[in-house]
């Protein structure tokens, strides 16, 4: 409180001892209730006289209003304190996959559903895939040999099996 605020804490001070039904405080207990209770400003002070008038039955000490207004004064910083927290919360918000992440799970899902309907043929499709692609052999980084797109693609399905007479020879016969 300021010394400003003394002419108006006094009016209340007898207010809520008249209200208490107390006999009126002196002007040198006043003095002493203003110092003690100098940390906390006026407003404060007010709310929690007003408060203890409807919730007490007794005259409060000056320490009980300073406890009072001491849990008051750690109520609104705590208050403020969370709000400065959620003001600089630098925690993203989660607003779904994004398309980047949308994509790749496509892509996991299909590799994952391929791998089930065709189990150890993985490395069959990466020659093939890499053959229509023009690119080297996924694993040595060679160039691709002919029989090694055709031994995948037998694998796959693409082409059925050697011919069992041309096997000899190493003629394939398609039968797809």
């Amino acid at each position: 409180m300021q010394a400003a605020d003394a002419d108006a804490f006094n009016a209340l001070l007898a207010d809520v001892a008249e209200c208490m039904g107390h006999r009126p405080i002196s002007a040198r207990a006043t003095v002493h209730w203003f110092d003690a209770l100098r940390e906390h400003p006026f407003p404060r002070v007010r709310s929690v006289l007003k408060g203890w008038m409807v919730t007490r039955h007794k005259l409060p000490t000056i320490a009980d209003i300073c406890r009072e207004c001491a849990e008051l004064a750690a109520a609104d910083r705590e208050r403020i304190a969370k709000a400065e927290a959620a003001a600089f919360d630098r925690t993203p918000d989660y607003r779904g996959p994004s398309e980047i992440g949308r994509r790749a799970m496509r892509e996991i899902r299909s590799f994952l559903r391929e791998g089930q309907r065709q189990p150890g043929k993985w490395w069959a499709r990466e020659i093939v895939q890499a053959h229509e692609a023009g690119l080297p052999h996924p694993r040595t980084g060679r160039d691709l040999t002919d029989w090694q797109v055709r031994m995948a693609q037998a694998a796959l399905g693409q082409l059925a099996v050697l011919s069992g007479s041309a096997a000899d020879d190493g003629a394939w016969e398609e039968t797809a």
